[in-house]
């Protein structure tokens, strides 16, 4: 785990934490999670707890190593919909990636290994790879949001998860090196560095009482009649970037790891828990809202990276994901199928609006 601490000119604390892989995260949070580290804001994640499914996509979390242990297993219900996406792919004119790998093809130009025996029938008796093909290897990284409100449904977070990997699996096959990155960033999560625990408690409770009340004659007012005294000092100024790394260019795809590590129970367990490993503050029972994930965030993220980076967010239905999975390999297609084929790319089917909580007054009534 690595965390850094920076603030911008805004005033804005930004913390970035980021894992080398799915492994060491998991098994910090679940060593954490199973020593009580997070009873205070995440008191029982396993808990029944509303509807389950709508929440994690799935009812049969038990606890912090049963989570654990299912992160390397393939999750079905996601693979299941990678498959939906491949399949619906292959029920419309395929749009094929320029072929990066090394075909051997018969020449006469001289060059590769020669045939004596086709040349004594006198057919081309040179055997090396297409001199239009040989190129230098393609690399490109998928950073996958897999953030959401807490109003969004589990069945639509994992859309654009589906896609990075249907992508990846199609991309690799023609020989392009593929990373994939789940990433998440979230304001509000933190309460600020220094703060005492029973001053993060106090500001707690106040927001879980404006949370419940009532308006009556214009005013707001507490469901109970107590006003608890809120702690103002930084709290809105406080940004968390995560990301961990799932596939590395020369990986094989490993559809346990990115199932699990891109589904949204990962993200409502295993990163809700990460929160408490950040040091020096304590995190909000809330847990933030999510924040769309700027290019500077990325970089952080990334790094250097060795080739393309494509940013997936924003993917709620299938119909968005199939129009997104066919503009992304549109990227990649072969300039000769591309010339065959002028007509753009398919217009951006309507994404359904999602809902909003209703914004409460913050304001102080004596």
């Amino acid at each position: 785990m690595r965390h850094t601490r920076d603030k911008d000119g805004d005033g804005l604390v930004r913390h970035t934490v980021m894992f080398d892989d799915p492994t060491e995260m998991v098994r910090m949070v679940a060593a954490a999670g199973q020593a009580g580290k997070f009873q205070r804001y995440l008191p029982n994640p396993f808990g029944r707890m509303g509807d389950l499914l709508k929440w994690y996509g799935r009812s049969d979390l038990r606890s912090w190593g049963h989570v654990a242990q299912l992160c390397s297993e393939v999750w079905e219900p996601g693979n299941a919909r990678v498959r939906r996406l491949l399949a619906k792919l292959a029920d419309r004119p395929f749009i094929p990636p320029r072929d990066l790998r090394r075909r051997p093809v018969w020449r006469d130009d001289s060059e590769g290994d020669f045939d004596l025996d086709r040349f004594c029938e006198g057919r081309d008796a040179w055997r090396g790879p297409k001199k239009r093909d040989v190129i230098g290897r393609q690399f490109l990284t998928f950073v996958v949001d897999v953030a959401a409100s807490y109003n969004t449904d589990a069945n639509d977070m994992y859309w654009r998860a589906a896609v990075a990997i249907a992508a990846a699996e199609t991309l690799e096959q023609f020989g392009y090196g593929v990373e994939v990155i789940a990433v998440g960033n979230a304001a509000e999560v933190l309460h600020p560095a220094g703060r005492s625990l029973k001053n993060c408690e106090q500001q707690d409770l106040y927001e879980a009482e404006r949370a419940t009340q009532r308006e009556t004659e214009g005013r707001w007012k507490p469901w109970n009649g107590i006003w608890t005294k809120p702690v103002n000092d930084g709290l809105k100024n406080q940004d968390v970037f995560a990301g961990v790394w799932i596939k590395r260019a020369d990986d094989p795809i490993d559809l346990g790891a990115l199932t699990a590590v891109c589904s949204p129970w990962f993200f409502r367990v295993i990163f809700f828990g990460m929160y408490g490993l950040i040091p020096g503050c304590h995190p909000r029972p809330t847990r933030g809202h999510p924040v769309q994930i700027g290019e500077d965030r990325m970089d952080d993220a990334t790094g250097p990276a060795a080739g393309e980076r494509a940013y997936l967010s924003g993917v709620w239905t299938e119909e968005a994901a199939v129009w997104k999975l066919k503009t992304v390999l549109r990227g990649y297609a072969d300039p000769e199928w591309l010339e065959a084929n002028p007509e753009g790319p398919e217009p951006e089917p309507p994404q359904p609006g999602k809902p909003r909580p209703r914004a409460v007054p913050l304001e102080w009534v004596d």
